[in-house]
């Protein structure tokens, strides 16, 4: 029924998958909310301003932003609130020694309201900070690179890695080289993401501090106050959210994919010559990801590369009993949409094109992230790739060696919830994702040789990290330094290093690089 038309005709329309169903999916514009500030309370403001204040002066700068993020996004339009919040969020940034994220916050506040009678002290701040940059104080912050030139066809994955196919594992990656611990073999930028983090990262990008500003009308939502503050993206979702929000957890991602792809296009006619074009591609492996309309067409395509028909159907179902109306319904009623979809042709192939992000993002179990290349990735459960989720990024390293020829995994786990044991793993991964795990650790059920784990509590190495905390934020850049040095050493030497009570090398090197990327910090 998906992509369906009424007839063979060159000219014929897709057939009407929402209305046949007698539902009347126009009613949903009167679910609206009524324009103005949703939300927005000066009062509250002020108190998130005062609870931002605390944690500045218990030097919690994290925390501090996060709190001055919140009071602006409820203080009142025109209020002196949003300038008092950009100001003070600005001594976060001078204090983290972030001093041209500083001067971006005074401008900010001085364009939002600042009391006049407290300009003087924004302007010597701003002086300072300048001296600061002057003098070379301003932080250096560590920026992730590939430690492998970026392959030709996808930029973000080194050149180490290829695709392959075979019936078992279907599409997958493998090493054309030896690959060592410790290795940044991916650096993905997502197509789509969207955060549960409202007040810490940026709606569109996911960026963190940043010099975020709020949204105007509702107060759950913060953008980069340059690159993505004029999104078309997110005004139509603070429209709908009120009308899908029992259904937000599983649509959401679908939704943002769907948007993100609709904003590459000028007209429909334009995205649908395109989405049929893709349609007639054999293999999305005939495109490259270069840019932004070709990583939308490998979106497109991995509902059909990676999904039976049959789970397909199931969801199509589900989705046009339910939510595919509904959603319809909020888009033609939308200014957004109906200038663009004019025609009836226009609207039938936006009633496929919904219903197909929308079982896209249910059968891609993902909630925050859209990433192209990492779905390919397979799974086990000792992984010799780790993914990391930083500022809109995937980030891929290797925590085992890999040879040429071999495929390379990541885990699909909770990460929340590292101690599973076999039943647990397999329960997990069968009823999310419909398969059972049949990796090295699940083949002799998390019994591995006793040889092994003989010479893995040999190794002096391994017996060193067991002292250390797996929490590497009490430590200094010198000891973290060492102990990720540590640990890919043992990392390197031993396979066993997930055998129960010997984890510590793997979740301290996972940790030390959370802190890494989330504090930018080379160690």
């Amino acid at each position: 029924m998906l992509w369906r038309k009424e007839s063979t005709a060159t000219d014929a329309l897709y057939i009407d998958i929402i209305h046949r169903l007698r539902i009347n999916p126009e009613s949903a514009s009167d679910r609206f909310p009524t324009n103005g500030d949703d939300g927005k309370d000066d009062q509250k403001s002020i108190e998130y301003r005062e609870q931002a204040d605390a944690e500045f002066e218990e030097n919690n700068f994290d925390a501090a932003i996060e709190l001055y993020n919140k009071s602006l996004c409820y203080a009142e339009s025109k209020s002196e609130h949003l300038g008092l919040a950009y100001a003070q969020r600005a001594q976060c940034f001078s204090a983290l020694k972030m001093f041209d994220r500083c001067l971006i916050d005074i401008e900010l506040a001085k364009k939002s309201n600042y009391p006049r009678s407290q300009l003087d002290q924004l302007e010597k701040r701003k002086n300072i900070c300048l001296n600061l940059i002057e003098s070379g104080a301003q932080v250096q912050l560590f920026q992730p690179k590939l430690d492998f030139p970026s392959h030709e066809k996808y930029p973000g994955m080194a050149n180490v890695l290829e695709f392959d196919r075979n019936d078992k594992y279907g599409r997958h990656l493998v090493a054309t080289a030896d690959i060592d611990v410790g290795q940044l073999i991916l650096l993905e930028k997502c197509f789509a993401t969207r955060t549960d983090e409202c007040y810490r990262d940026c709606n569109i990008c996911m960026n963190v501090q940043q010099n975020l500003v709020p949204c105007p009308k509702c107060t759950k939502a913060l953008f980069c106050h340059d690159s993505c503050v004029n999104n078309r993206i997110h005004p139509f979702e603070c429209d709908i959210y009120p009308i899908l929000e029992s259904h937000w957890e599983v649509l959401s991602m679908g939704l943002r994919v769907f948007l993100v792809g609709l904003s590459l296009f000028s007209n429909a006619d334009e995205l649908i010559n395109f989405v049929e074009e893709t349609f007639t591609k054999e293999d999305s492996f005939q495109l490259s990801t270069n840019d932004a309309k070709s990583q939308y067409a490998f979106c497109l395509q991995n509902l059909k590369e990676k999904f039976e028909l049959s789970e397909i159907a199931q969801r199509l179902e589900n989705a046009l009993g339910d939510i595919g109306p509904l959603m319809y319904g909020a888009c033609i009623a939308h200014n957004h949409f109906n200038t663009f979809f004019t025609t009836e042709k226009h609207r039938r192939f936006l009633m496929h094109l919904l219903c197909h992000h929308i079982i896209l993002g249910q059968l891609s179990r993902i909630r925050v992230d859209f990433p192209v290349i990492v779905q390919y990735f397979n799974h086990s459960c000792v992984p010799n790739m780790n993914t990391f989720l930083v500022d809109g990024y995937v980030i891929g390293v290797t925590f085992r060696p890999i040879r040429k020829g071999q495929q390379v995994f990541k885990c699909y786990l909770d990460p929340s919830q590292p101690q599973m044991s076999y039943d647990q793993r397999q329960q997990y991964l069968l009823e999310r994702y419909a398969f059972q795990c049949e990796c090295e650790r699940c083949m002799v059920k998390d019994i591995p040789p006793p040889e092994c784990l003989e010479a893995l509590r040999a190794d002096s190495d391994f017996m060193l990290l067991m002292c250390f905390n797996e929490n590497p934020d009490d430590s200094d850049q010198n000891q973290r330094k060492y102990l990720t040095e540590t640990a890919k050493a043992v990392l390197r030497r031993h396979d066993v290093v997930w055998a129960d009570g010997c984890e510590r090398p793997s979740t301290l090197y996972r940790n030390l690089l959370i802190y890494k990327f989330n504090y930018l910090n080379e160690y």
